[in-house]
């Protein structure tokens, strides 16, 4: 007789319920919103950091090449190799010189005024190489319209922007108040060249205190604050608004909007002044 081997029936596969369906689809829509809390701060993170990256090299470039102009202020060349030659009086980039002026400005622009040397490669602010003997008066200021730190020089006079994202900037004149020995001098008082009406408080006297004016043949050292700003907008809390310093000023100020704000500042001496 022949055996009859049975075979086990497979089991049908029963859906899933909707109960389960539910949690899997919760389940799923926790770990979604997780991976994209995730990848919104990673984001977050880079545009904060990518603009502060952008703020730090503009305020870095703004102070090297403010620094290295004027410092030139009343340079009269290579004197081994050339004659040295006076500043005249006169009018410059709209502003009028006395003789033997080298610096002016107001509370928000510089004119430096300098010449050009035999072997030295003077340039002016454009990057134009100064020939010898020839003066030149650079302009730096701020262009709030653009807000700009632009240039302006009597060999280009077309503007020559060279940092964005500027707020403001704010300068005080270093006045030796006395001829000092030699040209051994140093700044006895820090003062803006308008007073807080706007008003100009330059003299052409001898300035022997510190609130009698601002004789610019006094001039010894340059105190510069630059306020710049990331780029991007809405970099800080959506909440809050950063409070900063500028200026000296012991009153925080508020952000008019979610960038971020950092001052710069640098003083300079006129070594032509004062070696």
């Amino acid at each position: 007789m022949k055996k009859t081997t049975l075979v086990p029936l497979t089991k049908k596969q029963s859906g899933v319920t909707l109960v389960e369906l539910m949690v899997a689809m919760v389940i799923g829509l926790l770990l979604m919103a997780g991976i994209l809390r995730v990848f919104s701060s990673n984001q977050q993170t880079y545009r904060v950091t990518e603009n502060l990256s952008r703020v730090q090299e503009n305020g870095r470039f703004a102070v090297d090449i403010l620094n290295r102009f004027v410092r030139k202020a009343g340079f009269k060349g290579n004197i081994e190799t050339s004659p040295e030659v006076g500043f005249l009086g006169g009018t410059h980039l709209t502003f009028t010189f006395s003789a033997d002026q080298v610096i002016a400005g107001t509370n928000s622009d510089i004119y430096i005024r300098y010449l050009g040397g035999t072997g030295t490669n003077v340039t002016d602010c454009i990057g134009n190489v100064v020939a010898a003997g020839t003066e030149v008066t650079n302009r730096f200021y701020l262009d709030t319209a653009n807000k700009e730190l632009e240039c302006l020089s009597t060999t280009n006079v077309v503007p020559q922007p060279l940092i964005d994202n500027v707020e403001d900037m704010q300068i005080l004149y270093g006045m030796a108040l006395s001829n000092g020995t030699g040209h051994d001098l140093r700044a006895d008082c820090y003062l803006p060249a308008e007073n807080a009406a706007g008003a100009s408080i330059v003299t052409t006297s001898t300035v022997t205190d510190c609130v009698s004016g601002l004789n610019f043949n006094q001039v010894v050292s340059v105190r510069i604050n630059l306020l710049l700003s990331t780029p991007e907008d809405n970099l800080v809390s959506a909440n809050e608004k950063q409070n900063y310093f500028f200026d000296n000023n012991p009153t925080p100020v508020t952000a008019p909007d979610k960038r971020i704000y950092k001052e710069f500042s640098t003083t300079i001496a006129l070594r032509n002044r004062v070696l």
